[in-house]
């Protein structure tokens, strides 16, 4: 059976994905990009439907979503991760089913970027779909869809404190 990690159950073997450059004999890792570099990994067409997201194994164990889509070259089937550093991915399978976004308009919406570990919701497994998002909701919200890492030093911002929840999702 399939390792789970933090309620997502791992689909394929993590996957370290370096980039190295040599020039005259000295090789440098290169370890932050400017723009989205994609890391594909080849994956069944069983593994496909398995698939909720992509994410970053974080060196505390943690998981932490990437932009991922699924694509079919030739009849293979790939996972496609967007990522800006070197990192250990896998994909996983981790579906979330919101209990009070049943009703909800944007219920599929909420549910799927719930699965893909963009939001988390209010607790008890509720989203609270009807309620308005604040700025640092919305922050964490970007944040985490582009699959950056949060921060971990003092906000900039004079109102958010290093102990705020929200705190490097503002800085």
């Amino acid at each position: 059976s399939n390792t789970v990690v933090n309620g997502a159950t791992v689909v394929v073997s993590p996957v370290d994905f370096t980039i190295t450059a040599t020039y005259n004999g000295k090789t440098t890792s290169i370890d932050t990009f400017s723009c989205f570099v994609d890391r594909t990994i080849e994956i069944t067409a069983d593994q496909a439907k398995q698939i909720t997201t992509a994410v970053v194994v974080q060196p505390d164990g943690s998981l932490r979503h990437v932009p991922t889509k699924i694509t079919v070259v030739a009849g293979k089937y790939y996972a496609v991760i967007n990522s800006l550093t070197n990192s250990t991915y896998t994909v996983v399978w981790h579906p979330i089913e919101f209990s009070d976004a049943g009703a909800s308009w944007a219920k599929d919406a909420i549910n799927d970027m719930g699965s893909r570990m963009v939001v988390t919701g209010v607790g008890n497994n509720n989203y609270e779909p009807d309620r308005d998002i604040t700025r640092a909701e919305f922050a964490a919200i970007v944040v985490r869809a582009m699959g950056l890492a949060q921060g971990k030093t003092e906000s900039c911002f004079a109102d958010v404190s290093l102990s705020d929840w929200f705190n490097g999702f503002v800085d």
